[in-house]
């Protein structure tokens, strides 16, 4: 009988300890696929299906843009919410190559 992988994804919640329009850099398991984002608490939250046995990480590095902010050549849009307020905020991501 052949033997098969089993690959394991699991969803994590993590908090970003930024504000609007100030970076951050965020250490993430490889290949985080972002699915949510949301204001908890007043404070940034995303969710990210990762692989939870991953022994690698990837630096990444994000700010929150509100809209009609001036957005830097180079970043990439990951996700957008609506804040408690009525604001809507976009994160984007700054490639680093």
């Amino acid at each position: 009988m052949p033997q098969t992988t089993r690959t394991i994804r699991t969803v994590y919640k993590y908090e970003l300890d930024t504000l609007v329009g100030e970076e951050i850099a965020y250490q993430l398991p490889f290949r985080a696929v972002f699915l949510h984002f949301q204001i908890i608490n007043g404070n940034p939250t995303i969710w990210c299906e990762v692989d939870p046995l991953a022994s690698v990480t990837e630096k990444r590095h994000f700010t929150i843009f509100a809209t009609g902010g001036e957005i830097p050549v180079g970043s990439l849009h990951v996700i957008t919410t609506i804040t408690p307020l009525g604001q809507v905020w976009h994160l984007y991501e700054r490639v680093v190559r």
